[in-house]
């Protein structure tokens, strides 16, 4: 904005006194305070901040069968969904890759509307679960384990990720599957020990937004480590 020309980035140009940065060292945390700031500040010039960026979400369902299935539908934040997304597209591919990567049906995933079986039963590539052959036991397992890769649902982890300068390292908390804040730590001791951990975290409001940064960075990128709490 200010080396761009034109009347908006003019105006930005014009009305700014000052610059204030500060170093995150994660792209992840740096994410997560670019959106507290601009839902504390509301600065005129950047209206990124909306709820329109969350429009279709992943539910879980069962079928007659006892067959988990999972759907996309229009994002009803008062359903509790599993994960958000800011597109139909977007979603659609997310449930693809994990269809692919852990054997799911297509059709009790969504993507085929077949009244029988899914094509990839022609293609033999389908454990049988759109027609009971396989058990249901062992297809909710897959879908159970693509759920735990990733969802934060009822969660209780810290991501680790690279901090503001070497030796240093960035961590945010989340508990119960909420986002609690973040901080940064040089020696182990300090997140292995809850107390220690929650005494270094800057707490932080969470909202649909904060679980929509975080699940979707993670589908994109990879941090340095996820470790579980024991609480």
């Amino acid at each position: 904005h200010f080396t761009q020309e034109g009347s908006r980035a003019r105006k930005l140009q014009k009305e700014t006194k000052k610059v204030r940065f500060e170093r995150t060292g994660s792209e992840l945390v740096s994410l997560l305070k670019e959106y507290a700031e601009l839902r504390k500040n509301k600065p005129y010039f950047n209206q990124k901040i909306s709820s329109k960026t969350i429009s279709h979400a992943l539910y879980k369902g069962q079928d007659e069968n006892g067959y988990l299935t999972l759907n996309i539908h229009k994002a009803d934040l008062n359903k509790n969904p599993l994960l958000t997304f800011n597109g139909f597209k977007s979603a659609e591919n997310f449930i693809s890759r994990i269809a692919q990567e852990f054997d799911l049906c297509l059709k009790l995933v969504g993507l085929s509307q077949a009244k029988h079986n899914c094509s990839k039963v022609l293609e033999g590539n389908c454990k049988g679960a759109c027609e009971q052959k396989e058990p249901s036991q062992e297809y909710n397992r897959r879908v159970q384990q693509a759920l735990n890769k990733y969802t934060l649902v009822g969660k209780n982890v810290v991501l680790v990720d690279k901090g503001r300068e070497i030796g240093e390292y960035s961590a945010i908390l989340i508990k119960n599957g909420q986002y609690q804040g973040y901080g940064f730590y040089e020696l182990n001791h300090q997140i292995n020990n809850l107390h220690i951990l929650e005494s270094i975290i800057t707490p932080m409001q969470a909202d649909a937004n904060t679980q929509q940064i975080i699940t979707s960075y993670l589908r994109r990128k990879r941090i340095v480590k996820t470790l579980e709490l024991n609480t």
